[in-house]
């Protein structure tokens, strides 16, 4: 998993919203990217401006994903690393679910 990912992933982490929901949207980004073939070249077209990707963003999912998260998606794009949502998407799920368990064995070692 490319360092990238990771640090995408963790500042995912560091918007405050809860895992599970967090893990909703990008599910939900995921299913709609990988729908789209049209989308995935608009994204990596490089002849297409940014703020009309940004548009184009706002306009898919609006009214699917937490307002957060398109911000999130918008930075993807323009540090052009919106195609490696996938592996950020791993990267994000694996380090929630270690914080997960490093939480429950701290409170069974408390107990």
């Amino acid at each position: 998993m490319s360092i990238s990912a990771q640090t995408y992933a963790e500042s995912l982490i560091q918007t405050g919203l809860e895992p599970e929901f967090v893990m909703q949207n990008l599910n939900t980004v995921k299913e709609i990217i990988e729908s789209s073939t049209e989308l995935q070249d608009t994204i990596k077209n490089p002849s297409i401006k940014i703020d009309t990707k940004f548009e184009i963003i706002n306009e898919i999912f609006k009214t699917h994903i937490d307002e957060k998260i398109i911000n999130f998606l918008k930075i993807l794009i323009s540090k052009d690393r919106f195609l490696q949502i996938n592996e950020i998407i791993d990267a994000y799920s694996n380090k929630t679910k270690l914080r997960s368990e490093e939480r429950r064995v701290g409170k069974e070692c408390r107990s």
